[in-house]
Protein backbone atom coordinates (compact mmCIF):
# COMPACT_ATOMS: atom_id res chain seq x y z
CA UNK A 1 0.00 0.00 0.00
CA UNK A 2 1.20 3.56 -0.20
CA UNK A 3 3.17 4.76 2.43
CA UNK A 4 0.91 7.66 3.57
CA UNK A 5 -1.93 5.53 4.32
CA UNK A 6 0.16 3.06 5.92
CA UNK A 7 1.25 6.07 8.25
CA UNK A 8 -2.57 7.09 8.87
CA UNK A 9 -3.62 3.23 9.55
CA UNK A 10 -0.85 3.16 12.02
CA UNK A 11 -1.72 6.76 13.93
CA UNK A 12 -5.24 5.28 14.30
CA UNK A 13 -4.20 2.37 15.74
CA UNK A 14 -2.32 4.23 18.17
CA UNK A 15 -4.87 6.73 18.93
CA UNK A 16 -7.37 3.53 19.51
CA UNK A 17 -4.87 1.70 21.86
CA UNK A 18 -4.48 4.80 24.10
CA UNK A 19 -8.53 6.09 24.22
CA UNK A 20 -9.42 2.26 24.46
CA UNK A 21 -7.56 1.70 27.45
CA UNK A 22 -8.67 4.80 28.91
CA UNK A 23 -11.68 3.96 28.85
CA UNK A 24 -10.91 0.74 30.30
CA UNK A 25 -8.89 2.14 32.87
CA UNK A 26 -11.49 4.44 33.88
CA UNK A 27 -14.46 2.09 33.97
CA UNK A 28 -13.16 -1.06 35.24
CA UNK A 29 -10.64 0.81 37.52
CA UNK A 30 -7.87 -1.06 35.84
CA UNK A 31 -4.31 -0.84 37.67
CA UNK A 32 -1.59 1.40 36.56
CA UNK A 33 1.09 -0.77 35.78
CA UNK A 34 -1.78 -3.35 33.70
CA UNK A 35 -2.42 -0.40 31.38
CA UNK A 36 0.89 0.18 30.94
CA UNK A 37 1.84 -3.20 30.15
CA UNK A 38 -1.10 -3.04 27.68
CA UNK A 39 0.22 -0.19 25.54
CA UNK A 40 3.37 -2.37 24.83
CA UNK A 41 1.36 -5.59 24.04
CA UNK A 42 -0.53 -3.08 21.48
CA UNK A 43 2.46 -1.34 20.46
CA UNK A 44 4.56 -3.72 20.00
CA UNK A 45 1.57 -5.71 17.57
CA UNK A 46 0.95 -2.50 15.64
CA UNK A 47 5.03 -2.02 14.91
CA UNK A 48 5.21 -5.58 14.46
CA UNK A 49 3.68 -4.92 11.11
CA UNK A 50 6.08 -2.63 9.63
CA UNK A 51 8.22 -4.67 7.40
CA UNK A 52 5.12 -5.42 5.70
CA UNK A 53 3.37 -2.03 5.60
CA UNK A 54 6.83 -0.04 4.69
CA UNK A 55 9.78 -0.24 2.37
CA UNK A 56 11.54 2.33 2.91
CA UNK A 57 12.98 3.44 6.60
CA UNK A 58 11.44 7.48 6.17
CA UNK A 59 7.88 6.68 7.18
CA UNK A 60 8.71 4.79 10.32
CA UNK A 61 10.97 7.72 11.40
CA UNK A 62 8.06 10.02 10.31
CA UNK A 63 6.09 8.02 12.97
CA UNK A 64 8.45 7.93 15.81
CA UNK A 65 8.90 11.21 15.21
CA UNK A 66 5.24 12.08 15.42
CA UNK A 67 4.74 9.53 18.18
CA UNK A 68 7.48 11.10 20.45
CA UNK A 69 5.97 14.56 19.97
CA UNK A 70 2.79 13.26 21.07
CA UNK A 71 4.06 11.27 24.10
CA UNK A 72 6.46 14.09 24.92
CA UNK A 73 2.82 16.00 24.95
CA UNK A 74 0.90 13.58 26.76
CA UNK A 75 3.85 14.24 29.68
CA UNK A 76 3.76 17.37 29.58
CA UNK A 77 0.43 19.05 29.10
CA UNK A 78 -1.89 19.38 32.70
CA UNK A 79 -4.86 18.70 30.26
CA UNK A 80 -3.67 15.43 28.04
CA UNK A 81 -1.56 14.09 31.57
CA UNK A 82 -5.39 14.12 33.03
CA UNK A 83 -6.69 12.64 30.65
CA UNK A 84 -5.17 9.79 28.59
CA UNK A 85 -1.61 10.85 30.09
CA UNK A 86 -2.95 8.46 33.25
CA UNK A 87 -2.45 5.52 30.81
CA UNK A 88 0.95 5.70 31.23
CA UNK A 89 2.19 7.65 34.23
CA UNK A 90 -0.02 6.58 36.70
CA UNK A 91 3.02 4.38 37.65
CA UNK A 92 5.18 5.87 41.30
CA UNK A 93 8.15 5.36 39.77
CA UNK A 94 9.84 8.27 37.36
CA UNK A 95 10.19 6.46 33.75
CA UNK A 96 10.74 7.57 30.64
CA UNK A 97 10.36 4.12 28.73
CA UNK A 98 7.84 5.52 26.34
CA UNK A 99 10.37 8.05 24.83
CA UNK A 100 12.43 5.29 24.83
CA UNK A 101 10.38 2.95 23.31
CA UNK A 102 9.41 5.12 20.12
CA UNK A 103 13.23 6.01 19.68
CA UNK A 104 13.90 2.01 19.59
CA UNK A 105 11.47 1.18 16.86
CA UNK A 106 13.03 3.51 14.88
CA UNK A 107 16.58 2.40 15.30
CA UNK A 108 15.90 -1.48 14.87
CA UNK A 109 13.98 -0.64 11.08
CA UNK A 110 17.05 1.25 9.93
CA UNK A 111 19.69 -1.00 11.93
CA UNK A 112 17.44 -4.24 10.58
CA UNK A 113 17.02 -2.87 7.28
CA UNK A 114 13.08 -4.15 7.65
CA UNK A 115 13.97 -7.56 8.07
CA UNK A 116 11.54 -9.51 9.25
CA UNK A 117 12.90 -11.53 11.73
CA UNK A 118 16.21 -8.83 13.07
CA UNK A 119 13.20 -6.55 13.20
CA UNK A 120 10.64 -8.30 14.53
CA UNK A 121 12.42 -10.43 17.15
CA UNK A 122 13.64 -7.86 19.33
CA UNK A 123 10.02 -6.37 18.68
CA UNK A 124 8.44 -9.30 20.49
CA UNK A 125 11.05 -9.19 23.38
CA UNK A 126 9.87 -5.25 23.90
CA UNK A 127 5.83 -5.98 23.50
CA UNK A 128 6.12 -9.99 25.24
CA UNK A 129 8.88 -10.43 27.80
CA UNK A 130 8.74 -7.09 29.73
CA UNK A 131 5.24 -6.90 30.44
CA UNK A 132 5.45 -10.49 31.36
CA UNK A 133 8.16 -10.05 33.75
CA UNK A 134 6.83 -6.54 35.42
CA UNK A 135 2.77 -8.48 35.90
CA UNK A 136 4.49 -11.71 36.90
CA UNK A 137 6.76 -10.23 39.45
CA UNK A 138 3.51 -7.57 40.31
CA UNK A 139 1.57 -10.29 41.27
CA UNK A 140 3.90 -13.40 42.30
CA UNK A 141 7.43 -11.83 43.29
CA UNK A 142 9.17 -13.07 46.62
CA UNK A 143 12.43 -13.47 45.58
CA UNK A 144 13.18 -9.39 45.71
CA UNK A 145 16.30 -7.71 44.72
CA UNK A 146 17.01 -4.27 44.81
CA UNK A 147 18.14 -2.31 41.63
CA UNK A 148 18.46 1.54 40.73
CA UNK A 149 14.92 2.05 39.97
CA UNK A 150 13.75 0.60 43.48
CA UNK A 151 12.73 -3.32 43.14
CA UNK A 152 12.61 -6.48 40.79
CA UNK A 153 11.81 -9.72 41.78
CA UNK A 154 13.65 -13.19 40.64
CA UNK A 155 9.94 -14.29 39.66
CA UNK A 156 9.97 -11.70 36.94
CA UNK A 157 12.98 -12.10 35.70
CA UNK A 158 12.60 -15.78 35.77
CA UNK A 159 9.38 -14.82 33.49
CA UNK A 160 11.34 -12.46 31.12
CA UNK A 161 14.10 -15.38 30.60
CA UNK A 162 11.13 -17.91 29.28
CA UNK A 163 9.07 -15.50 27.21
CA UNK A 164 12.03 -14.11 25.61
CA UNK A 165 13.47 -17.52 24.85
CA UNK A 166 10.03 -18.21 23.12
CA UNK A 167 10.21 -15.22 21.32
CA UNK A 168 13.89 -15.71 19.91
CA UNK A 169 13.76 -19.51 19.61
CA UNK A 170 10.55 -19.85 17.61
CA UNK A 171 11.02 -17.66 14.90
CA UNK A 172 14.37 -18.25 14.49
CA UNK A 173 13.26 -22.19 14.01
CA UNK A 174 10.88 -21.23 11.56
CA UNK A 175 11.81 -18.04 9.60
CA UNK A 176 15.46 -18.55 9.16
CA UNK A 177 18.07 -21.33 8.01
CA UNK A 178 19.17 -21.92 11.13
CA UNK A 179 19.37 -25.38 12.53
CA UNK A 180 17.57 -26.32 15.40
CA UNK A 181 20.62 -27.08 18.23
CA UNK A 182 22.15 -23.79 17.19
CA UNK A 183 18.61 -21.95 17.34
CA UNK A 184 17.60 -23.75 20.66
CA UNK A 185 21.44 -22.26 21.87
CA UNK A 186 20.93 -18.51 20.47
CA UNK A 187 17.61 -18.24 22.48
CA UNK A 188 18.97 -19.43 25.62
CA UNK A 189 22.03 -16.65 24.94
CA UNK A 190 19.74 -14.33 23.98
CA UNK A 191 17.60 -14.92 27.19
CA UNK A 192 20.16 -14.77 29.28
CA UNK A 193 21.14 -11.48 28.36
CA UNK A 194 18.37 -9.72 27.65
CA UNK A 195 17.03 -10.65 30.60
CA UNK A 196 20.17 -9.15 32.22
CA UNK A 197 19.40 -5.99 30.79
CA UNK A 198 16.09 -5.54 31.80
CA UNK A 199 17.46 -6.52 35.59
CA UNK A 200 19.52 -3.74 35.44
CA UNK A 201 17.63 -0.83 33.47
CA UNK A 202 16.62 2.17 35.06
CA UNK A 203 13.94 4.64 34.17
CA UNK A 204 12.37 3.15 31.03
CA UNK A 205 15.49 1.86 29.77
CA UNK A 206 15.12 -1.32 29.37
CA UNK A 207 12.77 -0.36 26.38
CA UNK A 208 16.05 0.94 24.69
CA UNK A 209 18.31 -1.73 25.94
CA UNK A 210 16.33 -4.91 25.18
CA UNK A 211 15.71 -4.70 22.19
CA UNK A 212 18.59 -2.94 21.09
CA UNK A 213 20.41 -5.91 22.50
CA UNK A 214 18.07 -8.44 20.81
CA UNK A 215 19.03 -7.20 17.62
CA UNK A 216 22.90 -7.36 18.60
CA UNK A 217 23.19 -10.45 19.64
CA UNK A 218 20.77 -11.90 16.97
CA UNK A 219 22.97 -10.26 13.94
CA UNK A 220 25.86 -11.51 15.58
CA UNK A 221 24.91 -14.98 16.33
CA UNK A 222 23.05 -15.96 13.62
CA UNK A 223 26.09 -17.43 11.66
CA UNK A 224 27.54 -18.82 14.44
CA UNK A 225 27.69 -23.00 14.34
CA UNK A 226 26.47 -24.86 17.14
CA UNK A 227 30.19 -25.46 19.34
CA UNK A 228 30.69 -21.88 18.99
CA UNK A 229 27.16 -21.27 20.61
CA UNK A 230 27.37 -23.74 22.87
CA UNK A 231 30.77 -22.45 24.14
CA UNK A 232 29.76 -18.79 24.07
CA UNK A 233 26.58 -20.67 26.22
CA UNK A 234 29.02 -22.43 28.90
CA UNK A 235 31.66 -19.19 28.80
CA UNK A 236 28.25 -16.68 29.88
CA UNK A 237 26.86 -19.20 32.04
CA UNK A 238 30.93 -19.36 34.13
CA UNK A 239 31.26 -15.45 34.12
CA UNK A 240 27.57 -15.33 35.71
CA UNK A 241 27.89 -17.78 37.87
CA UNK A 242 31.11 -16.22 39.14
CA UNK A 243 29.94 -12.89 39.47
CA UNK A 244 27.31 -14.60 41.53
CA UNK A 245 29.09 -16.02 44.51
CA UNK A 246 31.26 -13.21 44.99
CA UNK A 247 28.34 -10.83 44.80
CA UNK A 248 28.18 -11.02 48.88
CA UNK A 249 31.98 -9.83 48.82
CA UNK A 250 31.35 -6.78 47.26
CA UNK A 251 29.53 -3.48 47.85
CA UNK A 252 27.23 -3.86 45.08
CA UNK A 253 23.61 -4.10 45.11
CA UNK A 254 22.04 -7.33 43.31
CA UNK A 255 21.36 -5.17 39.93
CA UNK A 256 24.98 -3.97 39.57
CA UNK A 257 26.26 -7.07 40.29
CA UNK A 258 24.40 -8.34 37.00
CA UNK A 259 25.62 -5.20 35.75
CA UNK A 260 29.25 -6.26 36.34
CA UNK A 261 28.60 -9.55 34.78
CA UNK A 262 27.30 -8.02 31.45
CA UNK A 263 30.40 -6.12 31.51
CA UNK A 264 32.90 -9.31 31.80
CA UNK A 265 30.51 -10.68 29.05
CA UNK A 266 30.61 -7.84 26.50
CA UNK A 267 34.50 -7.61 27.37
CA UNK A 268 34.80 -10.91 26.37
CA UNK A 269 32.61 -11.16 23.62
CA UNK A 270 34.20 -8.14 21.92
CA UNK A 271 38.08 -8.77 22.65
CA UNK A 272 38.52 -12.11 24.18
CA UNK A 273 39.93 -13.21 27.43
CA UNK A 274 42.98 -11.08 27.44
CA UNK A 275 40.65 -7.82 27.96
CA UNK A 276 39.25 -9.61 30.38
CA UNK A 277 41.52 -10.14 33.11
CA UNK A 278 42.28 -6.62 33.90
CA UNK A 279 37.83 -5.92 34.91
CA UNK A 280 38.03 -9.40 36.71
CA UNK A 281 40.71 -8.13 38.60
CA UNK A 282 39.48 -4.86 40.16
CA UNK A 283 36.18 -6.92 40.76
CA UNK A 284 37.55 -9.62 42.88
CA UNK A 285 40.37 -7.46 43.98
CA UNK A 286 39.20 -4.47 45.50
CA UNK A 287 37.45 -5.79 48.61
CA UNK A 288 40.63 -8.09 48.97
CA UNK A 289 42.60 -5.76 48.78
CA UNK A 290 40.97 -2.82 51.35
CA UNK A 291 38.97 -5.26 53.81
CA UNK A 292 36.97 -2.09 54.84
CA UNK A 293 34.82 -2.03 51.41
CA UNK A 294 33.78 -5.32 51.63
CA UNK A 295 29.81 -5.75 52.53
CA UNK A 296 29.39 -7.20 55.26
CA UNK A 297 31.64 -4.50 57.01
CA UNK A 298 29.97 -2.82 59.44
CA UNK A 299 30.63 0.82 60.97
CA UNK A 300 29.33 3.36 63.54
CA UNK A 301 26.61 4.37 61.43
CA UNK A 302 25.76 0.59 60.15
CA UNK A 303 26.50 -1.52 56.95
CA UNK A 304 28.56 0.27 54.14
CA UNK A 305 25.85 2.05 51.25
CA UNK A 306 25.10 -0.45 48.29
CA UNK A 307 26.86 0.49 45.07
CA UNK A 308 24.41 0.43 41.95
CA UNK A 309 24.30 -0.05 38.14
CA UNK A 310 25.48 4.03 37.74
CA UNK A 311 28.55 3.24 39.51
CA UNK A 312 29.47 -0.01 37.43
CA UNK A 313 28.92 1.13 34.32
CA UNK A 314 30.89 4.36 35.61
CA UNK A 315 34.59 2.44 36.30
CA UNK A 316 33.75 -0.03 32.64
CA UNK A 317 33.13 2.99 30.73
CA UNK A 318 37.29 4.17 30.26
CA UNK A 319 38.55 1.05 29.65
CA UNK A 320 35.13 0.22 27.84
CA UNK A 321 36.00 3.08 25.40
CA UNK A 322 39.59 1.53 25.13
CA UNK A 323 38.68 -1.70 23.76
CA UNK A 324 36.07 -0.30 21.27
CA UNK A 325 39.11 2.34 19.87
CA UNK A 326 40.92 -1.35 19.82
CA UNK A 327 38.54 -3.02 17.74
CA UNK A 328 37.91 0.16 15.41
CA UNK A 329 42.13 0.12 14.88
CA UNK A 330 43.23 -3.04 15.05
CA UNK A 331 46.58 -2.20 13.57
CA UNK A 332 47.48 -1.32 17.64
CA UNK A 333 46.34 -3.03 20.39
CA UNK A 334 45.59 -1.06 23.11
CA UNK A 335 45.65 -3.42 26.31
CA UNK A 336 48.03 -1.04 27.30
CA UNK A 337 45.89 2.31 28.51
CA UNK A 338 43.23 -0.24 28.99
CA UNK A 339 44.72 -2.02 31.68
CA UNK A 340 46.19 1.41 33.07
CA UNK A 341 41.91 3.01 33.08
CA UNK A 342 41.51 -0.47 35.23
CA UNK A 343 44.41 0.10 37.65
CA UNK A 344 43.71 3.74 37.97
CA UNK A 345 40.30 3.04 38.88
CA UNK A 346 41.46 0.11 41.32
CA UNK A 347 43.80 2.81 42.95
CA UNK A 348 41.31 5.76 43.22
CA UNK A 349 38.76 3.24 45.21
CA UNK A 350 41.75 2.61 47.71
CA UNK A 351 42.70 6.02 48.15
CA UNK A 352 39.28 6.59 48.81
CA UNK A 353 38.88 3.91 51.60
CA UNK A 354 42.15 4.39 52.97
CA UNK A 355 41.13 8.36 53.63
CA UNK A 356 38.35 7.22 54.98
CA UNK A 357 39.45 5.13 57.95
CA UNK A 358 39.24 6.37 61.24
CA UNK A 359 43.42 6.22 61.35
CA UNK A 360 45.14 9.46 60.71
CA UNK A 361 47.18 8.02 57.26
CA UNK A 362 49.86 10.36 55.96
CA UNK A 363 49.30 11.43 52.23
CA UNK A 364 52.48 9.91 51.32
CA UNK A 365 50.98 6.24 53.07
CA UNK A 366 48.21 6.81 51.41
CA UNK A 367 49.64 7.06 47.85
CA UNK A 368 52.07 4.34 48.38
CA UNK A 369 49.72 1.50 49.20
CA UNK A 370 47.13 2.52 47.01
CA UNK A 371 49.23 2.49 43.98
CA UNK A 372 51.16 -0.36 44.93
CA UNK A 373 48.43 -2.80 45.66
CA UNK A 374 46.59 -1.96 42.55
CA UNK A 375 49.55 -1.61 40.17
CA UNK A 376 50.82 -5.17 41.34
CA UNK A 377 47.25 -6.64 41.07
CA UNK A 378 47.16 -5.14 37.66
CA UNK A 379 50.86 -6.34 36.19
CA UNK A 380 49.87 -9.48 36.67
CA UNK A 381 47.09 -10.45 34.02
CA UNK A 382 48.93 -7.88 31.70
CA UNK A 383 52.19 -9.84 31.97
CA UNK A 384 49.88 -13.08 31.28
CA UNK A 385 48.43 -11.24 27.89
CA UNK A 386 51.50 -9.27 26.81
CA UNK A 387 53.79 -12.03 27.99
CA UNK A 388 57.50 -11.61 29.16
CA UNK A 389 60.37 -8.47 27.64
CA UNK A 390 61.97 -5.65 28.07
CA UNK A 391 59.04 -3.77 27.22
CA UNK A 392 57.41 -4.80 30.35
CA UNK A 393 60.21 -2.71 32.64
CA UNK A 394 58.68 1.44 31.26
CA UNK A 395 55.36 -0.28 31.13
CA UNK A 396 55.38 -1.18 34.40
CA UNK A 397 57.05 2.50 35.32
CA UNK A 398 54.03 4.08 33.60
CA UNK A 399 51.26 1.82 35.54
CA UNK A 400 52.85 3.56 38.45
CA UNK A 401 52.75 7.23 37.57
CA UNK A 402 49.69 6.95 35.92
CA UNK A 403 47.83 5.63 38.87
CA UNK A 404 50.04 7.52 41.40
CA UNK A 405 48.99 10.83 39.45
CA UNK A 406 45.18 9.65 39.25
CA UNK A 407 45.44 9.63 43.03
CA UNK A 408 47.41 12.31 43.68
CA UNK A 409 44.77 14.65 41.54
CA UNK A 410 41.89 13.04 44.27
CA UNK A 411 43.84 13.53 47.12
CA UNK A 412 44.44 17.36 45.98
CA UNK A 413 40.90 18.05 45.21
CA UNK A 414 38.47 15.36 46.71
CA UNK A 415 35.20 16.94 47.00
CA UNK A 416 35.22 17.34 43.51
CA UNK A 417 35.68 14.21 42.78
CA UNK A 418 33.24 13.24 45.36
CA UNK A 419 30.19 16.11 45.91
CA UNK A 420 29.22 16.77 42.37
CA UNK A 421 25.45 17.87 42.35
CA UNK A 422 24.47 14.46 40.87
CA UNK A 423 25.75 11.30 41.13
CA UNK A 424 26.08 11.68 37.30
CA UNK A 425 28.29 14.39 37.37
CA UNK A 426 30.64 12.88 39.73
CA UNK A 427 31.22 9.72 37.31
CA UNK A 428 31.83 11.94 34.70
CA UNK A 429 34.18 13.92 36.40
CA UNK A 430 36.28 10.57 37.47
CA UNK A 431 35.87 9.20 34.12
CA UNK A 432 37.37 12.26 32.69
CA UNK A 433 40.31 11.96 35.27
CA UNK A 434 41.04 8.19 34.55
CA UNK A 435 40.48 8.89 30.60
CA UNK A 436 44.01 11.43 30.93
CA UNK A 437 45.65 9.87 33.59
CA UNK A 438 45.30 6.50 30.83
CA UNK A 439 45.90 7.84 27.83
CA UNK A 440 49.62 8.87 28.88
CA UNK A 441 50.10 5.16 28.62
CA UNK A 442 49.96 5.78 25.05
CA UNK A 443 52.92 7.45 24.21
CA UNK A 444 54.97 4.52 26.23
CA UNK A 445 53.35 2.27 24.23
CA UNK A 446 54.21 3.39 21.04
CA UNK A 447 58.08 3.91 22.38
CA UNK A 448 58.02 0.30 23.31
CA UNK A 449 56.69 -1.94 20.32
CA UNK A 450 60.03 -3.17 19.00
CA UNK A 451 60.52 -4.36 22.30
CA UNK A 452 57.51 -6.63 22.44
CA UNK A 453 58.27 -10.30 21.92
CA UNK A 454 57.44 -11.58 18.96
CA UNK A 455 55.04 -14.39 19.95
CA UNK A 456 53.35 -13.20 23.29
CA UNK A 457 52.49 -15.98 25.70
CA UNK A 458 50.46 -17.76 26.79
CA UNK A 459 46.88 -16.21 25.72
CA UNK A 460 47.56 -14.75 22.50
Amino acid sequence: MPAWLGIVLVLAALGAIFGGLRAAQAQYGLAPETTRKGVHVLMGGVTLTFPWLFDAFWPVALLGGLAAAALFAVRTMPGLQANVGRVLHDVERPSYGELYYAGAIVLLFFLSGGDPVLYGVPILLLGLADPAAALVGLRYGQALYQTSDGVKSGEGSASFFLVAFLCVHVPVLLFTSTGRVESLLIALIAGVLVMLLEAIAWRGLDNLFVPVGGYALLSTHLAMDAYELAARLLAIGVLFALATIWHRETTLNRSATFAAALVGVVTWMIGGWTWLLAPAALYFGYTLLWPSSARVAESDSGPPTLHTVHNVLGVASVGFGWLVLSVAAPEQTLLYPYTLAYAAYLGLIGTERLRSYPYDFSTARILGSSVLKSCTALVVPFVLAEGFGLHLLPLAGGLVGGVGLTAAFYLQWPRFFDHARTPFQTHVRRALLVTATSALGLPLLFLTDGLRPDVPWPFV
